[in-house]
């Protein structure tokens, strides 16, 4: 079994044609095709099937898949190391995010990363944590920020630093009838019109646990806590977010959003750094992941 066999493999599930794997690995395809049968060969199992509507993974290819991304990013990995042994002179990084990072500590890291290691391509994605742990899991983020409630919602199949902590509140426009309450219920929650992270988001679950036993009104989905505040502003709903998010923003300052604790929530949530623990980490990671711990210390979150 080699390298090269599993790259042609996962190109063409990726592509589904083996003329196009082809065509993006600059190979002939009978030369492709060869390998993928010595390698079904060695294997001693058919991983492909093959018709008029495409190529789809069997079900021991379905077994194996996860298996071959996992080893086709040791060996992206292992070519890094190599290639910036001790240094950083080159490479790429892949890091994932949640908002309650993006509007903190990550800024000030990106900048003085991207400066110090100017031939590193760092590749940023926003998202939600549960869709970043699967990234990360797949191969996809060598590096990912995101929010938990408690270390047992974490696999032991991942590394995971705490950096800081931040409280949930409802979000809610400023002349909204409960806006000058110290708390609300989740019953006076639920019994309003709801934006709402979509899956993938740790805030979508933990809006619906919240409320799952209301009547809801769910009037708007997201991905991006900028828009939900628009929104807000706006009087199309509310919806929680981490206090972090809301305390300095421009509508908050404004006068246009407050926000309000609510009872019974979880009074924190940490934003972390994790990564995968059988892959061992690139210098790229180990730089930023010590910036990260730092910006967090400096401004004492």
């Amino acid at each position: 079994m080699r390298f090269d066999q599993l790259r042609y493999l996962d190109a063409i599930i990726r592509f589904g044609s083996f003329r196009k794997a082809a065509d993006e690995l600059g190979l002939a395809q009978p030369s492709i095709s060869q390998s993928i049968q010595q390698l079904e060969k060695e294997i001693g199992s058919r991983l492909l099937d093959r018709s008029r509507g495409g190529v789809r993974l069997t079900a021991a290819g379905e077994a194996v898949m996860p298996h071959v991304r996992v080893a086709l990013a040791a060996e992206e990995h292992l070519r890094l190391e190599v290639a910036s042994f001790s240094t950083l002179h080159r490479g790429q990084l892949r890091l994932g995010t949640v908002t309650a990072a993006s509007n903190t500590i990550l800024p000030p890291v990106l900048r003085l990363f991207n400066n110090k290691h100017r031939a590193v391509d760092l590749l940023v994605t926003e998202t939600g944590s549960l869709d970043i742990l699967d990234a990360i899991r797949r191969g996809d983020l060598d590096l990912g920020l995101i929010s938990r409630l408690s270390l047992g919602q974490l696999a032991d199949d991942l590394v995971v630093e705490d950096l800081f902590a931040t409280s949930l509140v409802a979000c809610l426009p400023a002349k909204h009838p409960l806006a000058g309450r110290r708390s609300i219920t989740p019953a006076e929650l639920a019994a309003q019109r709801l934006i709402v992270f979509r899956k993938g988001y740790l805030l979508h679950d933990i809006v619906l646990g919240l409320i799952k036993e209301q009547k809801y009104n769910i009037v708007y989905y997201t991905d991006n806590s900028e828009s939900a505040k628009r929104m807000i502003a706006l009087g199309v709903g509310l919806t929680l977010l981490a206090e972090c998010s809301i305390v300095d923003d421009v509508l908050r300052r404004s006068g246009k959003i407050v926000y309000v604790p609510v009872e019974g929530l979880a009074s924190s949530i940490f934003v972390c750094a994790v990564r995968l623990l059988r892959m061992p980490p690139s210098n790229a990671v180990l730089a930023l992941w010590q910036m990260l711990r730092q910006e967090a210390r400096r401004h004492g979150t």
